[in-house]
């Protein structure tokens, strides 16, 4: 909920993300997360990245012949990484230390097509399908960094990747692995499905009401309270946060000319790495700036940006926009963040789902499975600090105004409502 230094911005969502569904287990093992990774380049010499981790020169790959970029590669403070190409890649395979889940990052950039579909591709990990329809221009542009990031089950002592061309030749610069965890599940965590009568509060067992004006940091319009005109549950299986318009005085003294709701799961549940995801209705109205998103659970104590924040969705009054943001602290310039936009097909009913595949060596944002978005240690500056690695809480709000944002005028309904599905939380 935050604005900042851009670092980039990608648009215009194509890959379609396959969440594997796993349904195996392996053996136990001793080894603790991030204590084996590997970090290769496809280019003939090792190279080191903006925060001086060290990727060894290509070993494991077949087909496609190497090409070296005529400029620097753009959206990424370790151009090294992507100066070289394996056009026609084909497979890339490595032994691993044990049975269990990875988290793979597959570093990707657009050589030469200038053109949308020109060059699509899809990848499988072990024979499971992580990503189809990757279209490196389409998503990110010529010569601008992205990534491919997934969760991949590996039941024996080797990762196999193999990427399939749909149009032109795959493309791979670089491979990141890091061991995750034994399991090889990915169970259900969390879940609220927001069932209860209709106009009764929301589960306080789940969620708690963070409350006050104020301005909350961004010239917010809002109150946030926790009376049941401002958030209640439908009877249908849908939470709504409402924005009414109406002078409200808080208990902090502050007076607004909106009230709204703002729920986190602060105390309630807190977690590390995994899948998030919310199927939600977005309001329309001049204004209007409602967001599903996360924030370190140590944030009372180191404060903002320290903190790091994941917006899985922020949308200002438009619900054919998304955008998806990773914030975290920087030396330099106080914050730095990978920021993204997309366009939004909802549902018959206005819905579309928002999530995010949050590991430990990266962050993919997705609509709809369509990731479009992506924060990864190597393309953050030198200067930034990586603290996506700690336990994280939720929130759902609904603002009016704030910075960046057009101000509520005669046009803005309301009340205005967002109208939340469910939200979920694998692990």
């Amino acid at each position: 909920m935050a604005l900042g230094l851009v670092v980039a911005l990608l648009a215009g969502a194509i890959a379609v993300w396959v969440i594997p569904s796993f349904t195996s287990s392996s053996p136990g093992t001793t080894m603790s997360p991030g204590q084996w990774s590997s970090r290769t380049v496809v280019g003939p010499g090792d190279v080191v990245d903006a925060h001086r981790q060290r990727w060894k020169s290509a070993t494991g790959f077949t087909g496609g012949d190497v090409i070296r970029l005529p400029q620097q590669v753009k959206g990424t403070s370790s151009p090294a990484l992507y100066r070289d190409v394996r056009l026609g890649v084909q497979r890339w395979s490595e032994s691993v230390p044990s049975a269990g889940t990875y988290a793979v990052d597959l570093f990707i950039v657009e050589p030469t097509e200038q053109k949308s579909g020109r060059r699509v591709f899809s990848v499988k990990a072990n024979g499971r399908a992580i990503a189809s329809r990757v279209d490196p221009y389409g998503q990110a542009g010529l010569q601008q960094a992205m990534h491919v990031i997934a969760l991949v089950p590996v039941s024996g002592s080797k990762l196999t990747l193999d990427f399939a061309a749909e149009q032109g030749e795959p493309v791979i610069s670089a491979i990141q692995v890091e061991y995750q965890r034994a399991a090889l599940t990915d169970k259900l965590a969390w879940s609220d499905d927001f069932n209860g009568a209709v106009g009764s509060a929301v589960n306080d067992k789940k969620w708690t009401h963070e409350t006050g004006g104020g301005g909350w940091g961004n010239q917010e319009a809002q109150s946030y309270t926790a009376d049941t005109k401002n958030s209640y549950l439908d009877g249908q299986g849908h939470l709504v946060i409402a924005a009414v318009r109406g002078h409200y005085t808080g208990s902090d003294g502050n007076t607004e000319d909106w009230t709204s709701a703002r729920i986190s799961t602060q105390g309630r549940f807190q977690f590390r790495y995994g899948t998030v995801t919310a199927r939600i209705r977005v309001p329309t109205g001049t204004g209007l700036w409602p967001a599903f998103w996360a924030i370190g659970a140590d944030e009372p104590s180191v404060g903002w940006p320290a903190s790091g924040e994941l917006d899985v969705m922020e949308s200002y009054g438009d619900p054919a926009l998304a955008v998806g943001t990773v914030h975290s602290p920087d030396s330099a310039t106080k914050q730095a963040q990978f920021q993204c936009k997309t366009s939004v097909k909802t549902s018959s009913g206005g819905y579309a789902d928002y999530s995010a595949l949050w590991t430990p060596i990266g962050i993919q944002i997705s609509v709809n499975g369509d990731p479009y978005c992506w924060a990864v240690p190597a393309d953050y500056p030198a200067t930034t600090t990586w603290v996506m690695n700690k336990p994280f809480y939720l929130l759902l709000n609904l603002a009016v105004r704030g910075a960046g944002n057009d101000r509520a005028d005669d046009t803005t309904p309301s009340p205005a409502m967002m109208l939340v599905d469910r939200v979920r939380v694998f692990q």
